[in-house]
């Protein structure tokens, strides 16, 4: 017995399907390739090629080196003040480390008040939230009125007299 795809191609135009791809190829993938390979070729390029990786990395080394003053243009020129001035690059490590620890304590002391923050702006429902605190207020308030409603109620004032308006 014959698979279903068998008893569908009996009646498919192989010529017609081949002649159709090969249209779709040329007019849809064959054109994106070639742009393809040429984007390729760009980003492969040398450091003269524009818009290369090696272009790029050139340039932003370049970005560097050009705000350094002339005696610390290159490695080793900084690598060989540091080992004459062991003290003074100790210091800046420590500074560095010091900011760097600072920053560290700032983020986390922001991210306190974001979340004191996220609480205080919370729904009716969120412990420590100020609707709901607002809220708490308020059915205090009530309760007290309806209390004092309650209390005042079944007080007889018709021996009062006239009270005035």
């Amino acid at each position: 017995m014959a698979d279903g795809n068998d008893e569908v191609m009996k009646f498919v135009d192989k010529a017609y399907l081949e002649k159709q791809f090969k249209s779709f190829w040329q007019v849809a993938v064959k054109p994106n390739d070639d742009l393809l390979a040429g984007k390729i070729e760009t980003l492969n390029g040398a450091d003269t090629v524009e818009g290369s990786v090696a272009n790029t990395v050139a340039q932003k080394i370049a970005e560097i080196i050009a705000g350094a003053p002339e005696d610390f243009d290159t490695l080793k020129e900084i690598s060989d003040w540091i080992s004459t001035h062991a003290d003074s690059a100790a210091a800046m490590n420590a500074s560095i480390t010091d900011n760097a620890n600072a920053i560290a304590a700032a983020n986390g002391r922001i991210a306190d008040v974001e979340t004191n923050l996220n609480t205080l702006n919370g729904t009716v429902e969120d412990d420590g939230s100020i609707a709901k605190m607002i809220k708490t207020a308020v059915d205090n308030a009530i309760a007290g009125l309806d209390k004092y409603q309650a209390e005042t109620e079944d007080i007889d004032f018709s021996g009062w007299g006239d009270l005035g308006d």
